[in-house]
């Protein structure tokens, strides 16, 4: 059998309007189990008890331009990672992007697209850009910046992560139905790499340099949830449009940039529970990431007093294996929402 690939996807924008509206309407976003509220996952990520996320929290800001919303994560004082799908657009100066962060915003500088980004094939990967700021975000706004994960801490598979994002709200039942424009955070177990195979040894037929996880039911009901793994995490959720770009942690380790959303198995791309979700692997662009700021240094200002990218032991990290597969699928998340996959055989 020929392997196939992603060839066409249909999309909706997540426009600025939308945006307003949430604003006019406090809450925090992105997919959540049902039964339970979103003040609970506050709670929970910000506490001790949930790892005190705070950290990076602070980092992830919401990222706009022409309408159009995404999620980003501050790596310095300087520059923001986010997807490439948030930045590719062509007709967008540098300077028509505002990098939020609470009350400060930040007007781009420079932009960097990852240069084999391809916008027609997101399983391809490569879904990966930065966004380099006219100003260095000051010390009383973030005083330091989170590691990027590398091949040193081993293998992201089996381990707990954090999504930090500002995509829509609703839950597992429902799938994203509601306002986006405000950040959360839900929890999830990275299960595969896109080259790898379900449990029905199906493969995924994406790039390695793609992490995957999915939205399993904490009742089981939905068969789809023992396709790629099994038991539902207590704070689980799903990306949904507007999570684009924003930052997958482990621990307080940067592991990915929510690239999409793939209904695989029942067709229908709506970040319900069975759908999966894509990550850019920060381990397969580490090299890229580094170059291209330290080829644009000359006007890359670093705020007095920061810290810089660090590193964290990986002793320090949760090793736990909570459930044994869970994928966000392919869908762009932010700036196009959601995206169904259709795919054929490669000629």
């Amino acid at each position: 059998m020929k392997p196939s690939r992603i060839s066409k996807l249909s999309a909706y924008p997540l426009m600025i309007a939308g945006v307003l509206a949430a604003l006019a309407n406090p809450s925090t976003a992105s997919v959540i189990r049902d039964g339970m509220t979103y003040t609970q996952y506050d709670n929970y990520f910000l506490s001790s008890t949930g790892g005190g996320y705070q950290n990076v929290f602070n980092n992830v800001g919401k990222l706009t331009w022409s309408g159009y919303l995404c999620s980003g994560t501050a790596i310095n004082a300087s520059w923001v990672l986010t997807a490439a799908h948030c930045l590719d657009n062509t007709s967008v100066s540098p300077g028509g992007y505002t990098f939020t962060l609470g009350s400060a915003s930040f007007t781009g500088a420079a932009k960097f697209v990852h240069p084999n980004w391809n916008s027609s094939n997101l399983g391809a990967g490569n879904d990966i850009a930065l966004l380099k700021l006219g100003s260095p975000i000051s010390t009383t706004i973030l005083s330091a910046f989170p590691t990027l994960w590398t091949a040193a801490y081993g293998s992201e598979i089996g381990r707990t992560s954090t999504l930090v994002g500002f995509g829509r709200t609703g839950n597992g039942l429902t799938g994203a139905t509601g306002s986006a424009g405000f950040k959360h955070a839900i929890q999830n177990s990275i299960d595969a790499y896109g080259n790898g195979r379900d449990n029905y040894n199906s493969f995924f037929n994406l790039s390695g340099a793609i992490l995957l996880t999915d939205f399993d039911n904490p009742l089981n009901t939905n068969n789809q949830n023992n396709r790629i793994g099994g038991t539902a995490l207590a704070y689980e959720g799903d990306a949904a449009p507007g999570d684009s770009g924003g930052g997958l942690f482990i621990g307080n380790i940067l592991t990915g940039i929510t690239s999409f959303g793939w209904g695989r198995y029942d067709g229908t791309a709506n970040s319900s529970y069975g759908d999966l979700s894509g990550y850019t692997r920060v381990a397969s662009f580490t090299d890229w990431i580094n170059t291209t700021i330290g080829a644009n240094l000359a006007t890359n200002s670093i705020a007095s007093g920061s810290t810089a990218l660090g590193t964290s032991s990986p002793s320090t990290l949760d090793t736990s294996v909570p459930e044994p597969g869970a994928s966000f699928g392919l869908l762009a998340l932010g700036t196009l929402g959601f995206l169904s996959l259709r795919s054929r055989a490669r000629g």
